[in-house]
């Protein structure tokens, strides 16, 4: 099996990113396993970790009263998983659980934002690519919502 190095370095998230930032991550980094159906986190709990999904995929979703849990997006390997570990208060703001058998990248959350504010380097590098993942799940979301709502003659 590879090493957690050549693991990093191989995903789309770090791809091109400078060695010893790889073998920075490496250090805020563990790998978990989740079995189907497993919660890798819970809405309101502290977002002490950051996940990349290696293998399988995981439901983000939200518990509503009325219609129980409630899937909003799949995400897949390869791709970030939340990012309230970011953001204060670092409270998660979804549910997570694991689709199928699942292997997650879980880096420390504390290690990983003292890092990014002491490398402006790696700050900017790690940040873009967030926010390009941010955007993209923002525009998924409005295409639900238009889905789900339909556009009933309005414009926004």
């Amino acid at each position: 099996m590879k090493d957690l190095h050549e693991l990093l370095a191989g995903q789309p998230l770090f791809e091109g990113i400078e060695p010893d930032h790889i073998e920075f991550l490496v250090r805020c980094c563990k790998l978990v396993h989740c079995r189907p159906g497993e919660t890798v986190f819970a809405e309101g709990d502290e977002a002490d970790q950051c996940f990349v999904v290696r293998t399988g995929m995981v439901i983000e979703g939200l518990h509503l009263p009325d219609r129980g849990e409630v899937g909003l997006a799949t995400v897949e390997p390869g791709e970030l998983l939340g990012w309230s570990w970011l953001i204060p208060p670092h409270r998660w703001s979804l549910d997570a659980r694991a689709g199928s058998e699942t292997s997650l990248f879980a880096f420390d959350a504390k290690c990983l934002r003292e890092k990014l504010d002491g490398d402006p380097q790696l700050g900017y590098v790690l940040m873009s690519r967030l926010a390009q993942v941010a955007g993209e799940r923002l525009l998924m979301a409005r295409h639900q919502l238009v889905d789900f709502y339909g556009t009933r003659g309005h414009r926004a």
